[in-house]
Formats: C-alpha cells, sequence, structure tokens
C-alpha cells in the first residue's frame, strides 16, 4: 500500500518483512545510528513465523527508490479487551530508523502508522 508521494518520498506499509530485499533493510539498520539486532529483517522475520503476529512494517524510499527510512511494527492485542494497538516490536526494543530526509521521513512514517491504527485497517 504506498502512500502518494510527497516532497520526493513515499511510504509503504508491508504485511510481511517478506515483501522488502533483506539486504536493503539490514542496509538501513547497520547505517542508523539507533539500529540494533531487534531491528533486523532476520528478527522480524523470526516474530512474524514463530509468535504469529501480524505485522504492518513501514518503509519510506526516496526519489530514487532507495530505502531511506523504516520502522518495524506489529498489532497486538491489548489483554482483556476487545482492542488491538500497534507496537514496534515485541518482543524487543524497535521505533523508526532513518538515515535520510529525517524530518520528512519521519512524518511519512508517523502518517503512515496513523492510517494503520485506524479500525478499518487493522
Amino acid at each position: 500500500m504506498r502512500s502518494g508521494e510527497s516532497m520526493g518520498l513515499e511510504a509503504e506499509v508491508l504485511h510481511s518483512i517478506s515483501e522488502v530485499n533483506r539486504n536493503s533493510w539490514n542496509n538501513i539498520v547497520e547505517q542508523s545510528r539507533l539500529g540494533w539486532l531487534f531491528h533486523r529483517y532476520e528478527w522480524l522475520k523470526a516474530i512474524e513465523e514463530g509468535i504469529g503476529l501480524k505485522p504492518r512494517h513501514i518503509v519510506v524510499y526516496d526519489e530514487r527508490g532507495n530505502i531511506v527510512g523504516v520502522m518495524p511494527n506489529f498489532i497486538v492485542n491489548i489483554l482483556k479487551t476487545p482492542f488491538k494497538r500497534l507496537v514496534s516490536i515485541s518482543p524487543g526494543y524497535g521505533g523508526p530508523l532513518i538515515i535520510s530526509h529525517e524530518e520528512k521521513s519521519l512524518t511519512k512514517i508517523l502518517e503512515e502508522a496513523g492510517k494503520i491504527c485506524h479500525l478499518s485497517l487493522i
């Protein structure tokens, strides 16, 4: 689900980490100051397959189609309620990783996260 281009950036919500190139994703993790084990493609794939959480990972592309930002996310149940919430990696630490166009990339990530949290998209 790619959103429209905004200032040269485009965002996409992935329903599985398998929808993106492993090397491209891990390159962002390695280049970012905050990237670590729990952001890596292999960890996310293990969580998807082992725990069965519903992924909604956000990827931001520049005008050339290069990944410049990512935010791994999963939809989880809120205990003892019929509600769900979006978490950035559970178990583990997540959050956005951005290597270029920081402000614009973060804006795109937050816009997509808001769309995911809309009841009709969960």
